[in-house]
């Protein structure tokens, strides 16, 4: 009773916080039949709402402008309102297919892998296009997209093509020799959650490795380190149970009583204290499935070797 107080005390005080959050975290609707209710609720999973908001400057929801910092400059999300100017209101449901699963923009060439369609490659035509539904469903925004500023090479989008032909595979990951459960966490972790694309290290050309899948990186979305999710027991979160997992999706309180900060604190937020109760399992199970990476992830220190700044660029 002596521990358990404070953690309750401060569950508490979480979840007011939460319920007084700005229009930015109202979310109406839920999981439903109809493709704008399925499409709100996939919407919070793919973490579309958290990354085209600029929260820093509570912006409008999709309007774009979030600034996501990399090693080679930051990167600006785009306006995906309705909009016939600056958002995608004059968007087929093909060119959103082709945007989302392959990263090709509709008046040609490539958008750039910040956007995680190596993701999203495994999504379903469905799930994609009932997330197309609920975006045109929200009010058109006429806020200009913000230029990225990044540095040479990465500023020359024709370096976007070789990339491709290296790193990037079009052919979906199939998740559907799993049983059933396992197979729709995979989808959650692996496809639409896009849990990789900040816990999944990268190497020198920014392509994950794939070897060391979530177990962490040193270059989060706001350059902060994002924590080993593998079940390591060392380094990850082998050590924790299941039920622990469960109620630290749901809430962001961890196992030894405190809290997650920075972006897992808004994607709890944003995404997956709104998921089902089916939906979180899957993932906690899935994720206590996945093979276990020792990685222990640290700042980088600032005088190394020339070997171990090869072996370790990026992560």
């Amino acid at each position: 009773m002596f521990v358990l107080a404070p953690s309750i005390l401060s569950l508490l005080i979480f979840l007011i916080a939460f319920s007084a959050s700005s229009k930015l975290f109202s979310f109406d609707g839920a999981p439903g039949e109809s493709q704008v209710s399925r499409g709100l609720y996939l919407a919070k999973v793919a973490g579309c709402i958290s990354c085209h908001t600029d929260t820093v400057n509570n912006s409008n929801i999709l309007g774009g402008g979030r600034e996501i910092k990399s090693p080679y400059g930051s990167f600006f999300s785009p306006n995906i309102t309705p909009d016939l100017k600056n958002g995608i209101g004059n968007w087929t449901n093909k060119d959103f297919i082709k945007a989302v699963r392959y990263g090709i923009r509709p008046k040609g060439g490539f958008y750039y892998p910040v956007f995680p369609y190596t993701s999203y490659k495994s999504m379903s035509d469905r799930d994609i296009l009932d997330i197309k539904s609920w975006i045109e469903a929200q009010k058109p925004l006429s806020e200009p997209n913000k230029p990225h500023q990044i540095s040479f090479p990465a500023s020359w989008r024709n370096m976007l093509g070789p990339w491709r032909w290296l790193f990037f595979d079009e052919e979906s990951t199939r998740f559907d020799f799993l049983p059933d459960n396992l197979a729709r966490g995979a989808y959650l972790v692996e496809a639409l959650g896009h849990c990789g694309e900040c816990h999944t290290p990268r190497n020198m050309f920014g392509a994950q490795k794939s070897k060391k899948l979530l177990a962490g990186s040193r270059y989060g979305p706001s350059g902060n380190l994002m924590p080993n999710i593998s079940p390591d027991k060392i380094t990850g979160i082998g050590k924790w149970t299941e039920s622990e997992l469960v109620f630290f999706l749901k809430t962001g309180l961890k196992p030894n009583g405190d809290y997650v900060n920075n972006e897992m604190a808004e994607i709890i937020q944003n995404s997956l204290q709104h998921l089902s109760d089916y939906d979180i399992r899957s993932i906690s199970s899935y994720l206590n499935r996945i093979k276990p990476s020792y990685n222990n992830v640290r700042v980088r220190p600032k005088n190394m070797s020339i070997e171990q700044t090869i072996e370790n660029w990026w992560d």
